[in-house]
């Protein structure tokens, strides 16, 4: 703290070393840090609706576009969330995909809070939403970003009603494709995670990227360069129509498209 350039943990870190650190930790806190464990991601969604955890605690996880708490004529997400923040039976999290989650609900509470998500159809809202709008999330972009070159929140969500007929023609409603999008390379949507990014360039104009695995621990690549709309829709036909066609049994639309060498 005596450098606040230098304030943070990992500058520590890199004076010191690891070892010491740890060392010095152990000394402080009376105990020592366990031996790291190997770990492995299987999985990056959300898991929607009603869940109890190991205390008996009940929340849900609703379903926010693009992470945009608002109301609109089709849905009165920011007043159903403030009426369920009245009642004081719940608390809020937010996850790491842009969702909500209504926490920590003791058993006798749940019924009430359940009520207000039927009320405002929070319920129904998450429940119907496709995987593919699910598994979509952009970066604020244009016009709040100064940086953008495109749009991002405010463009996806009618992007996505344009693919999702596509993914129905080839019967793929029901795969797990992850989809980011950024308004500028900058890549705050996160979209080289992704299974299919898409980096704005220019106003109306993205590339294309695939091969992001479904984990999000390997990075796409560039495949196709400032798309504009119908190119974008033209190219992801032909990609969904081979993966339709040719995938093995279990296989991601990212691992399909390495093994084709698209990217």
């Amino acid at each position: 703290q005596a450098l606040k350039t230098h304030s943070r943990l990992k500058y520590t870190l890199d004076r010191i070393g690891v070892e010491p650190f740890k060392a010095e930790l152990a000394k402080r806190c009376g105990f020592a840090l366990e031996p790291a464990q190997d770990y492995a991601f299987t999985s990056r969604k959300d898991h929607y609706g009603w869940k109890q955890n190991v205390e008996g605690d009940w929340y849900y996880t609703v379903f926010v576009e693009n992470g945009r708490v608002l109301d609109d004529p089709k849905l009165a997400l920011k007043t159903a969330l403030l009426t369920i923040a009245k009642t004081g039976k719940a608390n809020f999290r937010f996850t790491g995909n842009q969702n909500v989650i209504i926490a920590d609900v003791k058993p006798a509470d749940k019924d009430a809070i359940d009520s207000i998500l039927k009320e405002f159809k929070l319920d129904k809202h998450t429940d119907e939403a496709g995987v593919l709008r699910k598994n979509a999330m952009a970066c604020v972009a244009l016009p709040t970003c100064p940086l953008a070159l495109a749009e991002g929140q405010r463009y996806l969500p009618k992007l996505i009603s344009l693919i999702e007929p596509i993914i129905t023609k080839y019967q793929l409603d029901a795969e797990d494709i992850i989809l980011r999008m950024t308004g500028c390379p900058n890549g705050c949507g996160r979209p080289y995670a992704a299974e299919i990014g898409f980096v704005g360039t220019a106003p109306g104009r993205y590339n294309l990227h695939i091969g992001g695995d479904n984990e999000g621990t390997r990075l796409n690549k560039i495949f196709k360069e400032s798309l504009d709309e119908s190119s974008i829709l033209n190219e992801l036909d032909g990609l969904f129509a081979s993966f339709k066609n040719e995938k093995k049994k279990g296989e991601t639309f990212s691992d399909f498209s390495m093994r084709k060498n698209w990217v």
